[in-house]
């Protein structure tokens, strides 16, 4: 019978400045403080099951994808290949400038990034979404523009579904997304802010929109099955 290995997670208190921290694995700074390298004591500990030993629940919706448009940022196409390999969605579309799973700043925020979502990378976004839709993929696009849906409205409404699927696109920090793949769209929804702030960051409003999107195709599929 094999046996399961854990790691243990450490509580720790400084003596000099009180900093309370969590230490795994005895860190950079071993059992010192990583504040001010003062005497810390062991509050409590607790154990942590490996990432592979954790059971996984089987909901991955296989009819949804998503489309990276000129993300700039590895660290945010990290962040939103993690998010979308939770979700449960099967494949990622990595366009123009989008940085690939081996670069370092997306390893940083996804380590082993590619071995978690299957993926693929295009040079043309347009030329590749519109061979989506010969296939029967309806893109759908989460932009700011004053047409745009609420995404919340997706809870009671069907949001446009192709025969094979959905393909949820995500463009540039600054740019948006390229006004000739807008226009391929079935749709475009937005998250309504109440800020100053026009916008939020790419990978926290593509884990919204993902979070909804998902639910609502999980439920209706569970409905009519």
């Amino acid at each position: 019978m094999e046996t399961m290995a854990f790691r243990t997670c450490e509580i720790r208190i400084c003596t000099n400045c009180g900093l309370r921290y969590p230490l795994i694995n005895d860190g950079e700074t071993g059992t010192r403080c990583p504040g001010c390298l003062g005497d810390t004591i062991l509050d409590c500990s607790h154990s942590l099951k490996r990432d592979q030993e954790i059971k996984q629940i089987d909901y991955r919706p296989s009819n949804i994808r998503i489309l990276l448009d000129n993300i700039r940022s590895g660290l945010n196409v990290g962040s939103i290949l993690r998010s979308a390999e939770g979700f449960g969605i099967d494949h990622a579309y990595l366009c123009g400038i989008t940085p690939k799973p081996e670069d370092r700043a997306v390893q940083k925020a996804d380590p082993g990034a590619s071995a978690q979502i299957q993926w693929s990378h295009h040079n043309n976004s347009v030329e590749l979404a519109m061979k989506l839709k010969r296939e029967g993929w309806e893109i759908l696009a989460l932009e700011t523009e004053e047409m745009a849906t609420p995404i919340s409205h997706i809870t009671t409404s069907v949001p446009p579904v192709g025969e094979a699927g959905i393909v949820l696109t995500v463009g540039n920090e600054i740019a948006g997304i390229d006004p000739a793949l807008l226009h391929l769209c079935k749709a475009v929804y937005c998250i309504p802010l109440k800020g100053r702030k026009h916008s939020i960051n790419v990978a926290v409003a593509f884990g919204i929109a993902a979070f909804l999107l998902t639910s609502h195709i999980q439920n209706a599929n569970s409905i009519n099955s």
